[in-house]
Parts: C-alpha cells; sequence; structure tokens
C-alpha cells in the first residue's frame, strides 16, 4: 500500500484534482473572510450577539432547505455548469452587499434576504463537491484525497479569520466584503478549466452525456433509510453540529464584551483552531487507527465539547487560543472518517441526491444551534452559553461512542485502506 506521502504527489500531479482542490481552497477562504466580516458587521450595527445568530442562520437554513435540490440536480448532470454559476452568483450577492451599504440602501432585512439567497446557492457546491471528489480519483486513493481535500477548510480556518480580522479592522467590514467577493469569481475560472466529462466520472454510464435517466428523489431517500450506518453517521452530524451552533454567535460576542478586544483578536481565534486542525490532520495520516467509526467520531466530538466548553473560565484571548487549538486538534479527523465513509456506502449514481439528502438533515442543525446560541448568549451570558454547549456535545460524543451501527468499518478510520476500497455491490 502506498504512503500517504507519495498518494498526495500522485494526486498532485493529477491536473484535474489539483485545480479542483485549488478553487474548493479559495471558495473556503472567502467564507471565512465574510463569516468574520459579517459577524463583526452585524454586531456593530445592531449590537446584539442575537442578530448575528439571525444572519447565519437564515443563511444556513436556506442551504439545508436547497441541499436536496442540489443533490437532484448533480444526478441529473450539468456538475460543472452547476459549480461555477454557484460561485459567480455568490461573488455577485457578496458584492452587493458593500455597495448597499455605502450608498446607504442596506437594512438588516435586506442583508438576511442577500445572505439567505447566497444560502440557497451554496449547496451546488458543498453537495457537489462531495458527490463529484470520487470521480477526480482512484477508488484506493479516496481517503487519502479526503484528507488532502479537508486542507481546503483547514488552510481557509488558519488563515481567513486571521486576514479576514485584519481587513475588518484595516478596512471595515464592508471592503472587506468586496474582497471575499472576488474570492469566489476567481475558483469559477479554475472550475471551467477542467474537462466537463471529468466530473461525471463513472456516473456516466446512467445516461448519455452524464445525465441520469429516471432520476427520483425517492430511489435516495429509500437508499439512505435502509442504510442504518448512514443514518446513524447523519444523526451523529446533527447534533454536533447543533453543540457547536453556539459558538459561531457567543465567540464574537465574548471577544468584544468580556474580553474587550476587536475583530483582530476574533481572527485569530478562529486561526488557532485553523492550526489546529490542519496539525490534526497531519498526524492523523501519519499514525492511522484501527479505530471503528463510533470510537472515533464520539471521541472527537465529546474533546472538543471539552475543550470549547473550557472557554467558560478563560479571561484572556491568548488562553482562549489554546483551547481552541487543542480543540482543531481533536476535531481534524472529523470529516475525514465522516465523509470517507458515507462515500463508500453510497453507490455512485446516487450521490448526489443522498449527499443532498444528508447534507440536509446534518446542517439542520446549525441553524438551529446559532439561533439557540444567539438567545442564550443575550440572556444567559457568553460564557454560560458556551459552558451548556460544550456539555452538550460530550453527552452527544458519550451517546455515538456506545451506537452499534457505526462499529463495524474500522477501515474507514485509517486501517488497511486496500480492504476499505474493496467494492461493495460493485460500487465505486
Amino acid at each position: 500500500m502506498p504512503s500517504f506521502r507519495a498518494t498526495v504527489r500522485v494526486l498532485w500531479g493529477n491536473r484535474p484534482f489539483r485545480l479542483f482542490w485549488t478553487a474548493t481552497t479559495l471558495d473556503m477562504l472567502g467564507h471565512q473572510l465574510s463569516w468574520v466580516a459579517l459577524a463583526w458587521f452585524t454586531l456593530q450595527q445592531t449590537d446584539s450577539s442575537l442578530a448575528i445568530g439571525g444572519v447565519m442562520g437564515m443563511y444556513l437554513v436556506t442551504s439545508v432547505v436547497a441541499s436536496p435540490l442540489a443533490g437532484y440536480l448533480f444526478d441529473r448532470g450539468m456538475r460543472k455548469r452547476l459549480l461555477i454559476l454557484d460561485h459567480v452568483a455568490r461573488g455577485l450577492l457578496y458584492a452587493l452587499i458593500p455597495l448597499l451599504h455605502w450608498t446607504d440602501l442596506l437594512s438588516y432585512p435586506l442583508l438576511v434576504v442577500l445572505l439567505s439567497l447566497a444560502g440557497l446557492l451554496a449547496p451546488l457546491s458543498t453537495v457537489g463537491s462531495q458527490s463529484v471528489l470520487p470521480n477526480f480519483v482512484r477508488a484506493d486513493q479516496l481517503e487519502t484525497a479526503n484528507a488532502f481535500s479537508q486542507l481546503s477548510w483547514q488552510l481557509a480556518v488558519l488563515v481567513g479569520p486571521a486576514v479576514g480580522g485584519a481587513l475588518t479592522g484595516l478596512i471595515g467590514a464592508p471592503g472587506t466584503m468586496l474582497v471575499n467577493a472576488a474570492l469566489f469569481i476567481l475558483p469559477a475560472a479554475l472550475l471551467a478549466a477542467i474537462p466537463a466529462k471529468v466530473y461525471e466520472g463513472r456516473q456516466r454510464e446512467r445516461g448519455r452525456g452524464g445525465r441520469a435517466e429516471g432520476v427520483s428523489f425517492r430511489e435516495g431517500w429509500r437508499f439512505f433509510l435502509g442504510t442504518p450506518p448512514l443514518v446513524a453517521l447523519t444523526m451523529a452530524s446533527l447534533l454536533f453540529n447543533f453543540a457547536y451552533g453556539p459558538l459561531e454567535p457567543a465567540l464574537p460576542a465574548l471577544v468584544r464584551d468580556d474580553w474587550r478586544a476587536g475583530p483582530e483578536t476574533l481572527g485569530l481565534l478562529w486561526s488557532a483552531l485553523g492550526i489546529g486542525t490542519i496539525v490534526g490532520t497531519a498526524l492523523w495520516t501519519r499514525w492511522p487507527q484501527r479505530w471503528a467509526p463510533a470510537h472515533t467520531l464520539g471521541g472527537v466530538m465529546a474533546a472538543w465539547g471539552v475543550f470549547t466548553g473550557g472557554l467558560y473560565w478563560i479571561a484572556h484571548p491568548v488562553s482562549g487560543m489554546v483551547l481552541l487549538f487543542l480543540a482543531g486538534l481533536t476535531v481534524a479527523p472529523y470529516n475525514v472518517v465522516a465523509l470517507t465513509l458515507e462515500q463508500r456506502l453510497v453507490p455512485p449514481h446516487l450521490r448526489g441526491r443522498v449527499f443532498g439528502l444528508t447534507t440536509s438533515l446534518e446542517q439542520v442543525g446549525l441553524p438551529l444551534g446559532m439561533l439557540v446560541g444567539g438567545w442564550m448568549a443575550s440572556t444567559l451570558g457568553n460564557r454560560m452559553t458556551l459552558l451548556l454547549a460544550g456539555v452538550v456535545c460530550v453527552a452527544v460524543g458519550v451517546a455515538v461512542m456506545m451506537s452499534p451501527w457505526l462499529k463495524g468499518d474500522k477501515s474507514a478510520c485509517g486501517g488497511d485502506t486496500r480492504a476499505a476500497q474493496m467494492p461493495t455491490k460493485e460500487w465505486a
């Protein structure tokens, strides 16, 4: 079996994968820039952590609603066009925010509308990327490709918040949003350089030109409900997202109100989390373990709850950065393990619909967690909100570790990759 480093060299020599990875990284970098700028901008305009939860929550609510439709469209075909459309349209929407603000036309309700429209488009990339990634690599490279692709998010979390916080302090949140808009347009050019047939992969077998015949939502639901490990994995991620949600509105308010610091500090805190995830991914791929998914995923959730809940006792941003670094260190394997397991469970011609469905269900927890967290921060205080969210996360992690449906496929957690890639029912 080739080493992780050797597989990465092969992947980086794969031009379509390299272009796809670069586009995804720029996409996530733009997302992180906008998230810091939007949180600070909303806090300045409304002086309410609940308003932050409302803006971000509506973005995620519309993403949840649109995810099944995005998956259906990807199974129908035209994957390349859908990905390019998402990046161009979202870039234009983000550019409207500063333009409307500078002309005194931007109100809080209009900001929510613009973010809701961006949320409707976002699943074209989130669901689409999960669906098409296996078409860019060989089956025995899938886990490494997922680990490598997680660097898109991790590098964005490392660089994006710090740059976003610095830009917000230097040129203001509206100017930062304009920079962010450009970071959505550029990936569209990279995605356009990849041949359309690469996006289709083996799904082309379902119909000419990559168009599936007789595609229906019901088929995706039937497969999902008939696969207990997939249901268990989706519910675990939903609850994890719910427990994570309060951190988004509570952390900016904690920085400003409790620590008396500015957006630069907020950016550095998120970057500390990003550094932790990069280090954690490197360690995970270097020393793969033969743990069952239940133990890995549940342990990650419990550790995340301990470290983020520990912010309750922190009185200085530097100590907060240490805790978030440790949280990132332990959370890194989650997406690699969960996504690889999901891709192996779902046959290629169903990935769009099933991933659209699972993404929608998983993401329900995030806006709910943000909205509940914003309300809790306004009523119970920022510190208590983070502590209670941490306790919930630990409890859910312990329950996941006891799940009987996620204890079978140890290979998804970094065991023998060759065994994990053995086709099941001729699926790739």
